[in-house]
């Protein structure tokens, strides 16, 4: 979820590009495949998408989703053309989803809450019902589905464990304040998982942090105001 029109880029989390016509929003999403592909210019009576709100992505013939060093594109907020620039030669499939909320102030909108069973933390759990967008610092997020740390039920005599939540590069991120052999195996869903992480890294979104000692208590709500 780039909108470099204003200055803003946008980033697609959370499974964003999968056609979500179950859902009680429409968001449609447009791919075309491309061989040793240096740039990119798709016109909106190709994607069919008649909005800026879009979001951009790319996957390569390996299955890996490029990074924001890798691709950058501009969206023309008269004409919904995306223009997209490869880093490298590009062989895979674009995709180009929308349209997305011009803004969201949703308190579901990357909310960190715990699951029903507090073995369990997840980000954006309402999204799946209701598209949202937020920008922090420039830069707009979108989502439409949610992310997840799964932590098998286990009770630590030294304390509890806290766990940093926030959004880095194009993921989110459970940042864990130890070891991974430490710990029981987690497992993360839609979002990757960090060790020896002390705190939310500079340059990253804050999303929210909590701490799990059988199982997680409280959220500390870490995002700020949108733009």
């Amino acid at each position: 979820m780039k909108y470099r029109v204003y200055g803003l880029r946008s980033l697609t989390l959370l499974g964003v590009a999968l056609l979500l016509a179950m859902r009680s929003f429409a968001i449609a999403t447009w791919s075309g495949n491309y061989n040793a592909a240096t740039y990119a210019s798709v016109t909106a009576s190709t994607h069919g998408i008649n909005s800026q709100y879009l979001g951009v992505r790319a996957v390569d013939h390996t299955g890996h989703k490029l990074t924001l060093p890798e691709i950058s594109w501009t969206i023309n907020a008269t004409t919904y053309e995306v223009d997209v620039s490869f880093a490298n030669s590009f062989t895979g499939t674009l995709y180009i989803s929308g349209p997305w909320p011009s803004a969201s102030s949703s308190p579901v909108g990357f909310e960190v809450s715990v699951g029903s069973d507090a073995d369990a933390l997840l980000v954006c759990a309402g999204c799946e019902t209701s598209a949202v967008r937020r920008v922090w610092s420039g830069q707009a997020y979108s989502s439409s589905n949610y992310g997840a740390l799964s932590w098998p039920h286990t009770c630590n005599s030294g304390g509890g464990v806290p766990v940093y939540v926030y959004i880095s590069g194009n993921g989110v991120v459970f940042g864990v304040a130890a070891n991974s052999f430490e710990l029981p195996p987690l497992t993360a869903t839609r979002a990757s998982i960090a060790y020896n992480i002390n705190g939310v890294p500079p340059g990253a979104v804050p999303l929210g942090s909590a701490v799990n000692n059988c199982g997680f208590g409280s959220v500390t709500d870490l995002r700020t105001a949108d733009n």
